[in-house]
């Protein structure tokens, strides 16, 4: 019972800042990795009821890869396991995503990467909806100060535009991957989307392989631009990952490294900057999960401790006072 609350807290605070409207309404699962079986559809209703579920005609295999977006008034619309991107009846719309050799060996089971696939709505434009991702694509780190590290690295951040008013209604792609940034990025590159201060536009974040830069870009009305890199926290290390996410309210960020060791940064919702990044050794903890409150006071991690299960909460009250712009 632990294990379910946590997880349906962890998406359905997915958030107030990330989906003030109603994107975020359904999840489209499978019951497990690589599953063939039928999925299974969850709708959150409006007004804070209780979540309906139901099984579908879908067939979409999934493995850690899986994001989803609906309309603004909660119509699912697009769904991607990380190889393809699938319409509301569960057919794949193809062209969508880059193919690599990595793509291919993982296509009957699913993407296995976390945090590489965000669905956002298009600012101020209620018909268009865009597919950010990373896929595996560099598959030895040969030279470097992070040489012999983690393999398949992603390099590149596309995008793929969509349309739901397209292929009768079913929706179809306006275009596709198209290059957001090219550099070598992290193991589970730590992609994570805010909603602007303004609350029209949005800041994405994906984190530099073996250092401590972050690539920020912001999506607009006119499209995606690359605002600049910036330098602040622990450096990477040539094993490390960066799981990654964004509290409701958008001020607190945290990213969970290779070690499990927890490190906090406050986020400045005008400017799309970091600051005092608070590093926390979690000790012989291993995270299965994680999620923040729906308040943004508390951050929850799950997973085991010498080896019990456990369930971590963190006050986030002691270390950040939200501010205004």
């Amino acid at each position: 019972m632990k294990n379910i609350f946590l997880f349906l807290l962890f998406f359905h605070s997915l958030t107030k800042i990330c989906f003030a409207q109603y994107h975020d309404a359904n999840w489209v699962i499978s019951s497990g990795y690589g599953s063939i079986n039928n999925n299974t559809l969850i709708n959150f209703p409006t007004g804070g009821q209780s979540p309906q579920v139901s099984l579908t005609n879908g067939y979409i295999p999934f493995n850690y890869t899986n994001a989803n977006i609906s309309d603004q008034n909660g119509n699912l619309l697009f769904i991607t396991n990380g190889i393809n991107i699938y319409n509301r009846l569960f057919q794949p719309i193809l062209g969508g995503i880059v193919q690599t050799t990595y793509t291919t060996m993982n296509s009957s089971t699913g993407l296995n990467r976390t945090h590489q696939y965000i669905f956002l709505p298009w600012p101020d434009d209620t018909n268009k909806f865009v597919l950010f991702y990373c896929v595996p694509e560099l598959q030895i780190v040969s030279s470097g100060p992070c040489a012999n590290g983690w393999g398949w690295l992603s390099t590149h951040l596309y995008y793929t535009v969509l349309d739901k008013t397209l292929n009768g209604g079913l929706g179809g792609i306006v275009s596709a991957n198209s290059i957001a940034l090219v550099d070598t990025l992290v193991h589970a590159t730590g992609l994570s989307a805010v909603k602007h201060a303004n609350g029209r536009d949005w800041w994405l974040l994906v984190k530099e392989n073996c250092n401590n830069s972050f690539k920020r870009l912001m999506f607009s009305p006119i499209g995606v631009q690359n605002v600049g890199v910036q330098n602040i926290g622990p450096q990477m290390s040539q094993f490390d990952f960066a799981i990654s996410n964004f509290s409701p309210d958008g001020t607190t960020y945290y990213q969970i490294r290779n070690d499990y060791n927890l490190i906090l940064y406050k986020f400045d919702r005008c400017s799309g900057l970091f600051f005092d990044p608070l590093p926390i050794n979690s000790g012989s903890f291993i995270e299965g999960y994680s999620s923040f409150s729906p308040n943004s006071r508390f951050l929850y991690r799950g997973g085991s401790f010498n080896p019990p299960e456990l369930t971590l909460q963190y006050d986030l009250s002691l270390y950040y006072q939200p501010g205004v712009c």
